[in-house]
C-alpha cells in the first residue's frame, strides 16, 4: 500500500507546494493534491510515477518498499556511459549479436567459477 505520509514528505522536501504540484500534474485546484496526500482520491499509476519523478524518489520509496529514496538509481562510470551510447547507436541486428557475445561470455565464467 502507498505510504501517504512518504508521499507528503519527498512533496515537501522537494520544496514544492500542493499548489505547485497541482499547476505541473495538469489539475484545476491543489484540493486534488491534498485529496491524493490524504487517500480521499486515488492516485493513479501514472500519477504516481510522474510524481515521484517530480520530488525525484523512486516509486518503491513512496510505497515503504525501501529506505533509500533513489533505490531504482544505478551509478554508472564514464567508460559505461560511452558503451551504453555506443550501444544504443546499433542496429537491432549489431545490438543482437552484442547480446549473443555477452551470453556467451557469461555462460564461459559461470561455468568457469563452477569448475574451480
Amino acid at each position: 500500500m502507498l505510504d501517504l505520509k512518504r508521499l507528503k514528505e519527498a512533496r515537501n522536501k522537494a520544496s514544492m507546494t500542493q499548489e505547485d504540484v497541482a499547476k505541473i500534474m495538469g489539475y484545476d485546484s491543489p484540493n486534488t493534491i491534498a485529496n491524493k496526500e490524504k487517500g480521499a482520491r486515488k492516485i493513479y499509476s501514472d500519477e504516481l510515477y510522474k510524481l515521484a519523478r517530480l520530488y525525484d524518489v523512486s516509486i518503491e520509496y513512496l510505497y515503504g518498499l525501501v529506505d533509500e529514496k533513489d533505490a531504482h538509481r544505478i551509478t554508472l562510470s564514464e567508460d559505461e556511459v560511452n558503451l551504453l551510447r555506443t550501444y544504443r547507436k546499433l542496429s537491432e541486428s549489431e545490438r543482437g549479436m552484442i547480446k549473443a557475445v555477452i551470453t556467451t561470455f557469461i555462460k564461459g565464467v559461470d561455468s568457469d567459477v563452477n569448475s574451480v
